[in-house]
């Protein structure tokens, strides 16, 4: 750059010659100061348009404080007395004037070399992660961007079961004055779509369902009349649903049993029914899954079960033998649910819950609240109601509007113990309120069953990983605690053992191609979604600021009054004034000369 300049002043020093050469050979001697005077002027003005003039000024800067600038920075938003700035985003350092912004290649090195620094005055999208957690020993003043436009916020389940739905849950920030439209579509069809009000950020719900099983990318797009103003990727993966095993052991056949049956077979749950018709004779079905002896309730039968329905007066005919089994299987993580039809238990375990009867029979029915349900129930009419007392350590299940349980569980060691005093679920489904038979139904098999423990589990840590930036895959076996061998797109990366959880292990990696990237872990093949640069823009730069903003309220350092120096800095005359002065010049000498010529 020097030498280029130097060439420069070269090449405007012998033009200056010349200019002045020809002005003092010319035959009109009129006004030669002048125009000897506006020639210096204009090679002047030339040289310094290419190359500014800079002149230092004296301005109090806080010692103990610099201002660092992000992306998406708002420039109209920082104080004048801030400067000088700095960056680490060479996009920030190549769009400001260089004499207004300083480029660090590493904020850490900077930091550790100017010790004297304890505030940092943060602007724009922040810091990532990783970049945060090493700023805890700094106060930090952060003002984040404004005006997101679009998905903020988007969750999705990254693996769903095939008898699931897909669920897309998010918020929408529209500050227009016209709605907008979000739709979901995948394999060629459009399978949801909601409208957006204008004029505010709004939550928003997408589902479908999918029966095939791999890996899909759906797309979310939003559209404005009839312009995309974006479309998003939504991948993820289908797996098989590992069947429930369930058993049913009625007191006599009834209509609850039957559409719990059917209703079972149909969203695969492994079942076997024993219905009881006389004292030592059964009627026994069985839905997807073989056929086997059911006569006698004993460890064998039991240990293949997730979860065991029963009558309460079925329970209280069993044998010794058959309760000591059951009682060993619940003390080992089975599930058992206990149908009661009177509020004067038989059973030994329906004993462990005690009742009280209802003195209004509402002949327009119950509403219930399920538990984790927002909305309540359709009413449902029930003959003879009566409630169980609440009892400490125990988990209401089922509530009606007055907060009455009626459907109460009980931890007992690995299992779980839940009784109910609904005796007909079923007119819901007949009633064609098929929606509150589900939730109830699967609520209550939901929170009865053992949770099965997930042995291998592969994920990446951010929620939106993209091409060309640091992305970390964990990887977790509760079964072995042995270093795997990993592979992504046929590339071996070293794993490092979490030092707290010593079944985890953690790779980093620089992902080069966008979409599904295999992942071998010890032989077995595995795919990680990898989004592109353009992907989830403003979601990614929500979290960010979002994680900005959370770091920095968990540290709550308290600000100090930094100390002010002075300091030299360095600024450019305006390019606008040489400009004019070399007009001016040039102007006077060519009107000047046509002037003499006259």
């Amino acid at each position: 750059m020097e030498e280029f300049k130097l060439i420069a002043l070269f090449l405007c020093l012998v033009l200056l010659a010349f200019l002045i050469f020809k002005e003092v050979k010319r035959s009109n001697k009129n006004l030669l100061v002048l125009r000897l005077i506006a020639s210096i002027i204009a090679v002047s003005a030339l040289f310094f348009l290419n190359y500014p003039l800079k002149y230092e000024v004296s301005q109090s800067v806080k010692k103990e404080e610099f201002t660092l600038l992000t992306k998406g920075v708002n420039l109209d938003s920082i104080p004048k007395n801030s400067l000088p700035f700095f960056t680490t985003d060479s996009g920030i350092y190549n769009e400001l004037s260089k004499n207004k912004v300083k480029f660090l290649p590493d904020l850490s090195y900077y930091l550790s070399a100017n010790p004297e620094i304890k505030t940092i005055n943060l602007y724009g999208d922040g810091l990532a992660q990783n970049e945060l957690d090493r700023l805890k020993n700094y106060q930090i003043n952060y003002h984040p961007s404004k005006n997101l436009n679009g998905i903020t916020i988007c969750n999705w389940s990254a693996t769903i079961i095939n008898t699931d739905d897909l669920v897309i849950q998010g918020t929408y920030n529209n500050p227009s004055n016209k709605p907008v439209k979000l739709m979901l579509s995948g394999l060629g069809n459009q399978l949801d779509s909601v409208n957006l009000k204008p004029n505010g950020a709004f939550n928003f719900s997408l589902k479908t369902t999918t029966n095939q099983l791999g890996y899909f990318t759906y797309q979310l797009s939003v559209t404005q009349n009839k312009d995309t103003l974006e479309s998003q990727p939504i991948p993820f993966e289908v797996i098989e649903k590992q069947p429930i095993k369930i058993l049913i052991l009625a007191a006599a056949p009834d209509f609850e049993y039957k559409f719990l049956r059917d209703w079972l077979y149909q969203n695969n749950f492994a079942l076997a029914l024993r219905t009881r018709i006389s004292k030592d004779k059964f009627s026994t079905d069985f839905f997807n899954r073989e056929k086997g002896n059911l006569g006698n309730v004993n460890q064998n039968l039991l240990q293949q079960l997730d979860l065991l329905i029963a009558d309460d007066d079925e329970l209280a005919n069993l044998n010794s033998q058959e309760r000591n089994a059951i009682n060993t299987k619940i003390e080992n993580g089975l599930g058992l649910l206990i149908r009661i039809g009177d509020e004067k238990p038989t059973s030994y375990w329906a004993k462990e819950f005690s009742f009280s009867s209802l003195a209004d029979k509402q002949d327009k029915g119950f509403s219930f609240k399920i538990f984790n349900e927002e909305n309540k129930t359709t009413p449902l009419t029930v003959e003879n109601p009566f409630y169980i007392n609440a009892q400490s350590g125990h988990q209401p299940l089922v509530i009606d509007e007055r907060g009455k349980i009626w459907v109460d569980s009980k931890i007992s060691n690995q299992g779980k113990l839940a009784i109910t005093t609904i005796p007909s679920s079923y007119k819901w489904f007949i009633k064609g309120q098929k929606k509150d038979y589900k939730k109830y139904w699967s609520a209550l098999i939901g929170n009865i069953i053992k949770k099965k423990e997930v042995i291998e589990q592969l994920s990446l840590k951010n929620q939106f990983p993209k091409t060309n930036e640091e992305t970390m895959l964990v990887y977790q076996n509760n079964s072995e605690n042995i270093a795997p061998k990993i592979k992504i797109e046929n590339s071996a990366i070293a794993p490092i053992q979490n030092q707290n959880f010593p079944n985890e292990w953690a790779a980093t990696f620089w992902p080069k191609k966008a979409g599904w990237n295999k992942v071998e872990v010890n032989g077995i093949e595995k795919q990680v979604y990898i989004f592109g640069q353009e992907d989830w823009q403003t979601a990614n730069q929500f979290q960010k600021i979002s994680n900005n903003l959370k770091m920095i309220s968990i540290s709550g350092k308290n600000s100090v009054e930094a100390e002010e120096i002075s300091e030299i800095l360095y600024r450019e005359v305006s390019n606008w004034i040489f400009f004019f002065l070399f007009l001016m010049s040039c102007g006077f000498l060519w009107y000047e000369a046509k002037l003499s010529t006259k």
